[in-house]
């Protein structure tokens, strides 16, 4: 998956079509922020096609945040866990390229697609 197809310049490379590039199988994982997109997701959980792989209470604001996977991709959960606990131990924003970079990298993004978005993102 090339970002440049799917980027609009203002908001991440995945926004809005998480749920179409996993049933697809072009995409191993999701993240979830909101529990309106989280519905979207559940009825492809319940039935086995999708994995709850990881849930961080703490999330951005104290909202929950998911991270739904392929089945067979739930290492993806345990990562992200880590990513997070380690961002929050640097006191690092959810919003630094750091954090951008390794997103991308467990959500399955190429390396060249994560570092066309943070040019893009932090120009």
């Amino acid at each position: 998956m090339k970002i440049k197809e799917i980027l609009h310049e203002t908001i991440g490379p995945h926004e809005g079509t998480e749920l179409e590039l996993m049933l697809a199988g072009k995409k191993p994982a999701a993240l979830i922020g909101s529990q309106s997109e989280l519905k979207k997701f559940k009825p492809y959980v319940k039935n086995g096609q999708f994995k709850l792989a990881a849930k961080d209470s703490k999330g951005f604001a104290n909202s929950p945040i998911y991270l739904v996977t392929l089945p067979g991709e739930e290492w993806r959960g345990t990562q992200f866990l880590r990513i997070v606990q380690k961002q929050r131990e640097l006191g690092l924003s959810p919003e630094s390229k750091i954090w951008h970079a390794r997103m991308g990298l467990l959500l399955g993004y190429s390396k060249e697609d994560i570092q066309h978005f943070l040019q893009t993102r932090f120009r």
